[in-house]
């Protein structure tokens, strides 16, 4: 979390610019216009050549799709609390990170082949508390499971862990990437995959302490406004349907249809991810707070796809 706190930064301008309706069209942006043009040079050149050969593409979009629609809601919720407490900035960070970890690890865990070990689950009866639960369980704080990962099994290592050839090649931020790591762990967990990292985080619903003794992280994870955004996701359409007044949603539409497409290894992804994220970095039509929220479902995607293809 430390890393998401020196890389993810938002001016106190942006604050609010999540809501904005961006001044663009598709012809004049010249974001999508390098972005098109990126794509129809992969897919019109070989349309057939890298077709995608696995099944795991659908539980890859699905992931993406829910780190980045819990980042921006996430954020929305941190900025309300970490404003209360004196802090929007990094109460935003916090929200986004929560949002996104959280809700992406869901979204790929109701569509996974097999939900949990003990088999099918009733996702309706599922409520913010089994996530707020796991997130406390594996990624807050002191609790951080992460470190316990390399005294799993090779399986969980390969799946949860991205090898150093792809971590020195992916032009990602620390941030980004410490988001999609614990998507991955949070995911193990709620599948019941680990064996090592049960730490026994406080569960939403026990005796909790004033809000005055959380940390800022604690106070947004525990709050009756994150609760309640996870309800509203909960209940929402699971497909992902950009809305095409926000510009965010347009770039992430773009590279959805590429990446069905297109990819077919690991690497793929990569190259994709690549063009993406400097297009975006280098864009002056998006703001740092949507910048970040693309950069985490990039990132997401690529530890998801790592995460199901060694599940096998």
């Amino acid at each position: 979390m430390f890393a998401l706190l020196v890389i993810i930064t938002t001016s106190c301008n942006e604050i609010h610019e999540m809501e904005r309706v961006p001044n663009y069209t598709h012809e004049t942006s010249q974001i999508l216009n390098e972005l098109n043009a990126f794509n129809d040079s992969l897919l019109l050149a070989t349309p057939t050549a890298k077709a995608p050969v696995n099944d795991v593409m659908p539980i890859v979009i699905s992931d993406l799709y829910g780190a980045y629609k819990g980042g921006k809601v996430g954020f929305k919720v941190g900025t309300k609390i970490g404003g209360a407490l004196g802090n929007p900035i990094t109460g935003g960070v916090f929200g986004a990170f929560i949002g996104g970890v959280g809700y992406g690890a869901y979204k790929s865990w109701k569509v996974s082949p097999s939900s949990t070990s003990g088999g099918y689950v009733d996702f309706s009866k599922i409520d913010y508390s089994v996530i707020s639960e796991a997130y406390s369980r594996y990624c807050l704080g002191e609790n951080n499971a992460i470190e316990l990962i390399y005294m799993e099994s090779e399986k969980v290592q390969s799946q949860v862990i991205l090898p150093p050839t792809i971590i020195d090649t992916v032009n990602l931020n620390a941030g980004a990437l410490e988001v999609g790591q614990q998507h991955n762990v949070m995911l193990a967990g709620l599948q019941g995959n680990l064996t090592m990292t049960d730490n026994g985080g406080i569960a939403a619903g026990d005796t909790q302490p004033g809000l005055q003794e959380y940390t800022l992280e604690e106070s947004i994870l525990y709050s009756e406004d994150m609760e309640e955004a996870f309800n509203e996701l909960f209940l929402s359409n699971d497909t992902f349907e950009g809305n095409d007044n926000e510009l965010p949603d347009v770039i992430m539409d773009m590279y959805i249809d590429l990446i069905i497409n297109y990819v077919s290894e690991c690497m793929d992804i990569v190259f994709v991810i690549n063009k993406y994220s400097e297009c975006i970095s280098n864009s002056n039509e998006l703001t740092d707070s949507e910048k970040n929220c693309l950069n985490m479902g990039l990132a997401t995607s690529l530890y998801s796809y790592n995460y199901w293809v060694n599940s096998k």
